[in-house]
């Protein structure tokens, strides 16, 4: 049986050495997690969609802004790939437009970061750190796409504080990056584990496949080898006619069945055979010949 090695960490994440044990354990992981994946994104959307209603409370002076990015933009694209999502079916494919995703969400929210009034409270901070959390988590991204949903996010609002919203306070942003950075790195420890854990599972189900597959192959051997075994124990070998013990086994038999029958049952007759002077025929044509006689 071949034990195969435990996924180890490459450059772009988890992956087995054997590529085709790759290959079967994505297409494994996209049959498992497809719709739980289709149902956490629904689901994601809906809040997020919900959440729009906070942005007409919160900030009237710039919510049409706000709401510009979120259901104007940010909603029919994500419509777009939640919609490739539901039409194609695949375990590269369906990780990608997850990630997609996401990392609209996440750029939308960053917008609406840099929308919001420096002299204001952003409460869009605490948006961005479920949207790393999700990316992580709920929707069983793999590592290395969640990683890079996220990177990309967190690059984005590097880009937005330090260049185009001037004025925002040294404190806010290393607060958000404090929070932003453990977020982060939370979640990928998350993401890791989780996906770890899942090729562990599947690499625990192909060595049991194949264990199974070698004890039926070894039955199946043992089982011929008992049909020979049986055979030559009940057939004489030169001749292929039934020997003594198979006479036997077959008299106890029908010996067995009469006595069942009890008032129903019939006389059982024994006839023996046996050819006079057949040693002649032997010695004069040959064993073979007596064989193919017998």
């Amino acid at each position: 049986m071949t034990m195969h090695p435990m996924p180890e960490m490459g450059r772009l994440g988890l992956a087995f050495r054997d590529a085709a044990l790759e290959q079967a354990f994505q297409a494994h992981y996209d049959e498992q997690y497809h719709g739980y994946t289709r149902a956490g994104i629904l689901l994601g959307l809906a809040l997020y969609l919900v959440f729009g209603v906070l942005d007409r409370f919160l900030f009237p002076e710039v919510y049409p802004s706000l709401w510009l990015l979120r259901f104007g933009v940010a909603t029919p694209l994500m419509l777009v790939f939640v919609t490739l999502l539901f039409l194609f079916h695949g375990p590269r494919i369906s990780q990608v437009l997850t990630a997609i995703t996401i990392v609209i969400a996440g750029l939308s929210i960053v917008a609406m970061i840099q929308a919001i009034p420096v002299a204001r409270e952003n409460p869009y901070y605490a948006g961005l750190m479920l949207v790393i959390f999700y990316a992580h988590s709920f929707v069983r991204l793999q590592f290395r796409w969640a990683t890079l949903a996220t990177v990309i996010i967190l690059l984005a609002y590097e880009l937005v504080v330090f260049l185009l919203r001037p004025g925002t306070p040294l404190n806010e942003i290393l607060a958000g990056n404090f929070f932003f950075l453990t977020a982060t790195l939370m979640g990928m420890v998350t993401s890791y584990i989780m996906e770890y854990d899942a090729r562990r599972q599947f690499l625990l189900q192909q060595n049991l496949a194949e264990e199974r597959n070698l004890l039926e192959r070894a039955n199946r051997r043992l089982n011929e080898i008992n049909v020979r075994l049986d055979a030559q124990a009940h057939v004489d070998e030169l001749t292929g006619i039934p020997n003594r013990r198979s006479f036997f086994e077959h008299l106890d038999r029908e010996w067995r069945r009469q006595l069942r029958a009890g008032d129903e049952a019939r006389p059982l007759a024994l006839l023996l055979i046996d050819i006079d002077y057949f040693k002649r025929y032997n010695d004069y044509y040959g064993h073979p010949a007596g064989d193919r006689c017998l």
